[in-house]
């Protein structure tokens, strides 16, 4: 056993690779099994760049394309692909072989039924035994956003063996690089999908990279892992210790794993997840249908507030009132819930007329007073207590409309058609007009 965890551990020597990457014998541009060779950053400018795989899809060059983006997964090869100077060693197995071998990666969307087709891009960590990982992938990553039409929403990460290590490192950082506190690099993935990984489990018992890893699965990181079950990562301290790590922070339906029965650490595990027919975590969907599906990131599920503040509702007594003129003051009732008081204010008041006084009784009653015959609106804005955060928005308002009615009018003078007078003793009987002299006689007429 201890030569079985010293191979698996070995590959672990590129993770902290810290010399510039070596000149590669294949030049750049050349076509190797339907791949391109291109220079990717793993340093920061001014180090030699090294050299990768990309797989362009069969329509990424056409015109009508020119602005069309796609999904990008980044695969990194095993240890044993990254012995050589020479990159075609990348195309020895997995994901880089397929493709030469005729592979066209691509998902169809379940809800529009478009066909979705992946860039691939495989570095080539050349004679580093092992593959790269985060310190180096930090530089590359935004560099292939940059340099080719990614659609961001859909990246993803993933590898064998050593490169299924530096998988999870992408994630987790290594070596005091916390990836999870990366605002560019790391937010921007999507999902990693580890293979056979080997010689990475230690990190586990880093508490920076733990969590690390747990603050990228409660952000949205999808997780689709494969092993088989006679791999001897396949163990309490490998397997079994990511699976419970991803199912305790992983939010719903972001992380999936498949256990090859009789899979070893070998091409019968790493091969699998990509031919288009494969459906090692879907019964409906391939690997690539599922990276798509699981594209958007999720809500990042964040800690409740320490105290919820009671959403405030203003209610007044009534609706509207009537008084008549001769009441010239009223007292208007606040019954709102959830507030503390509220502050009272004018909106109309009759023409001409001038603004009446508002007087407030305490917290839950305002006498207003200097009211003339026309129509009033009041209005009151009532809020929460002020001690958390969501009294900013927690407030509320109501209004009421008093109609104040004038006096009876005057009624007109009546018109009579005489008026008896004492005349010498006797009643003598003169027409007049009462319109004119303002008189009236009291009678109804």
């Amino acid at each position: 056993m201890k030569i079985l965890l010293t191979i698996l551990l070995f590959p672990l020597l590129a993770l902290g690779q810290t010399t510039a990457p070596k000149d590669s014998t294949v030049p750049l541009g050349t076509v190797i099994g339907n791949q391109t060779v291109i220079p990717v950053p793993v340093y920061p400018s001014g180090y030699t760049m090294a050299q990768a795989l990309i797989y362009y899809p069969d329509d990424y060059f056409q015109a009508k394309n020119a602005s069309k983006r796609y999904p990008l997964y980044v695969f990194l090869h095993g240890a044993g692909e990254g012995t050589k100077l020479n990159i075609t060693e990348v195309m020895n197995t997995s994901l880089p072989y397929l493709i030469k071998n005729g592979l066209k990666p691509y998902g169809i969307d379940p809800v529009t039924g478009d066909t979705i087709k992946y860039i691939v891009v495989s570095p080539h960590c050349a004679q580093c035994g092992g593959s790269y990982s985060f310190p180096q992938l930090k530089y590359t990553i935004p560099y292939l956003f940059t340099a080719y039409r990614v659609d961001t929403s859909c990246v993803w990460v993933g590898g064998l063996s050593s490169g299924g290590s530096c998988t999870w490192s992408t994630v987790m950082g290594y070596a005091n690089s916390p990836s999870a506190l990366d605002t560019f690099y790391t937010k921007r993935i999507t999902g990693i999908m580890p293979m056979a990984n080997g010689g990475y489990d230690l990190a586990l018992n880093n508490s920076i990279n733990r969590g690390n890893l747990d603050t990228t699965d409660r952000r949205g990181l999808g997780c689709l892992y494969v092993i088989g079950d006679q791999d001897p990562g396949y163990n309490a301290i490998g397997f079994f210790a990511y699976q419970a790590e991803m199912k305790k922070y992983c939010q719903p339906g972001r992380y999936f794993d498949s256990v090859i029965i009789g899979g070893t650490h070998s091409a019968n595990v790493w091969n699998t997840p990509f031919p288009l027919s494969a459906r090692l975590w879907s019964k409906t969907m391939n690997s690539w249908t599922q990276m798509w599906v699981m594209r958007k990131r999720a809500q990042a599920v964040l800690p409740p507030p320490m105290h919820t503040e009671p959403q405030v509702k203003a209610i007044l007594a009534v609706d509207s009132q009537t008084i008549h003129y001769t009441t010239t003051w009223i007292t208007l009732t606040d019954n709102s819930l959830n507030s503390v008081g509220g502050s009272w204010d004018i909106k109309q008041i009759p023409k001409g007329a001038p603004a009446p006084i508002i007087t407030s009784r305490g917290t839950r009653a305002a006498i207003l007073s200097g009211l003339v015959p026309g129509t009033y609106v009041f209005g009151i804005t009532v809020s929460g207590d002020g001690n958390t955060p969501t009294d900013m928005w927690n407030v509320d308002s109501a209004t009421v409309t008093v109609t104040v009615i004038g006096p009876p009018a005057c009624p007109l003078p009546r018109k009579v058609v005489s008026l008896h007078i004492p005349w010498f003793g006797a009643w003598i009987e003169i027409p007049v007009d009462a319109a004119k002299i303002g008189y009236d006689d009291g009678t109804t007429n």
